[in-house]
């Protein structure tokens, strides 16, 4: 099992909307688990269930000033800064640049982008010397296809996660200790948790 440093919030409770439009169409079933942080939670329990070897950490929400991630893996000389988004389906760009599914009713933000971004600031902090840095967004909902033309991440289907962190997780590679980046993007008050 990989060592996990905060702990997995909570999902949150469920909107009287929600609550009422859910059971009727699998669409509002999704938005309603979109909101509700389901993704966050099954990614960081799956993640953290592999066994990556005794030097792999997840950093649940880290943090770097006013910017955050969902998780990050890090392993020897690797780290995979992920969010999860829960979704499936086609997400196509909006007017802004956002992606959109749903038809383009629901806006899902730019996973790809904040993950990207994080991994710039870690890179420019000077704390990720020697550490590979990748930005990385799951869809946790089911197949997902993004029509946008050029994922600032790279996006991995549920079914193909555990393959994809094999590839970049490698228990006997060098390039560890990280520790310095471990603490650096810890939330606050996180004790590591098994």
């Amino acid at each position: 099992m990989v060592k996990r440093i905060g702990n997995i919030p909570d999902t949150k409770p469920r909107s009287w909307r929600h609550r009422l439009t859910a059971p009727l169409s699998a669409a509002a079933r999704q938005v309603a688990e979109l909101e509700e942080g389901v993704g966050l939670r099954l990614l960081a329990e799956r993640l953290s269930a592999m066994d990556l070897g005794e030097r792999a950490a997840l950093v649940v929400r880290p943090a770097l000033g006013f910017m955050s991630a969902d998780l990050c893996l890090i392993g020897p000389g690797r780290a995979l800064v992920i969010n999860a988004l829960h979704w499936a389906g086609d997400i196509v760009p909006g007017d802004k640049g956002e992606w959109r599914g749903g038809g383009g009713k629901v806006d899902l933000g730019r996973p790809d982008r904040r993950a990207r971004v994080f991994c710039d600031r870690l890179a420019f902090s000077g704390h990720a010397r020697g550490i590979a840095l990748e930005p990385v967004v799951v869809f946790t909902a089911g197949p997902a296809h993004c029509k946008e033309s050029a994922p600032e991440a790279a996006l991995v289907q549920w079914d193909e996660l555990e393959a994809f962190v094999r590839s970049r997780i490698h228990p006997s590679a060098v390039g560890f200790p990280a520790t310095e980046l471990i603490r650096l993007i810890s939330p606050k008050g996180g004790a590591p948790c098994t």
